[in-house]
């Protein structure tokens, strides 16, 4: 998550905080949890094919370290480095034009993690004081929306 997100989840943190403390007192507190939805090239092959569904950090890490071991990706002769196969390319790059720069074969395990954060989605869940149920909404919207 960039800076302007982390700006944005403290409002909202702040927010449920004020929000959270009704005179009565009664009711769980809010609380804000960052989510993340995958992006489409990604559901069916390293996430479930699910267009709806949010995770935590973790269990986006997760999800790509499975593939990274399923697959045999970590190259043997330097495992700090990664073998990109077609369907990890299709995760972590745009669709290539004529002018795109060549895709690499390997990249660095900590660079592939960085690129596959990237390509998330973030979204945020509210859920305690007054609300009947969770409430998740992307982290970013335009104003008046």
């Amino acid at each position: 998550p960039d800076e302007s997100e982390g700006a944005h989840l403290a409002m909202l943190h702040e927010a449920a905080a004020a929000a959270s403390r009704p005179a009565s007192l009664k009711g769980p507190p809010i609380a804000v949890e960052e989510l993340f939805r995958p992006h489409s090239t990604m559901q069916g092959v390293l996430f479930p094919k699910d267009t709806e569904a949010v995770y935590t950090i973790h269990e986006c890490k997760r999800f790509l370290t499975e593939y990274i071991d399923k697959e045999g990706l970590v190259d043997p002769t330097k495992p700090s480095q990664l073998v990109l196969d077609p369907f990890l390319c299709d995760a972590l790059f745009p669709p290539q034009t004529e002018t795109s720069p060549p895709i690499p074969t390997h990249l660095a395990r900590a660079k592939v993690n960085e690129m596959f954060q990237k390509r998330l989605q973030a979204y945020f869940r509210m859920s305690g004081g007054s609300l009947k149920r969770p409430s998740t909404f992307p982290a970013k919207w335009h104003e008046g929306a």
